[in-house]
């Protein structure tokens, strides 16, 4: 259970990136939007379908509960995979390493945009207790409905 919250952390922070960025920043502008939008209307229709259709089906099968979900993030894998030939592939422009998550100190530069590596540890600890707290939504309709 450990590693449920986490690996849900770390989907849901680079998912709706991934998806923004097979659009041109500046001539699909629009598209990018409408994308935002159809995203988080999906995201929060499976949320509440979830939250009415799984604990009905716990009552009488906790093994079909678990599967359903299970066989829509399969399905989703295999669509990703398959897709991957089309997906727009953003070349970093330099080298990424730990260096570039220190902020230098002393040597003149603009330092506003990089990251400092404690700042973003502390907003990933974060993710945890969050999705620990997301996903005892369905359990309390289902306690609460029992």
């Amino acid at each position: 259970l450990f590693f449920w919250p986490i690996g849900t952390g770390f989907v849901k922070s680079v998912v709706n990136v991934f998806g923004a960025r097979q659009y041109h920043p500046v001539l699909q502008r629009s598209m990018i939007e409408s994308f935002y939008v159809r995203f988080y209307m999906v995201i929060n229709v499976g949320a509440v379908a979830g939250c009415v259709v799984i604990p009905l089906v716990a009552r009488s099968s906790i093994t079909i509960a678990y599967t359903i979900p299970f066989v829509l993030l399969l399905i989703s894998v295999i669509g990703f995979v398959a897709g991957s030939s089309r997906y727009v592939d953003v070349v970093p422009q330099h080298e990424f390493g730990m260096g570039d998550m220190q902020v230098a100190e002393g040597n003149g530069e603009n330092n506003v945009d990089k990251p400092n590596f404690s700042d973003v540890a502390k907003i990933c600890m974060l993710v945890v207790p969050f999705n620990i707290a997301y996903s005892q939504c369905p359990t309390t309709f289902m306690v609460q409905g029992a």
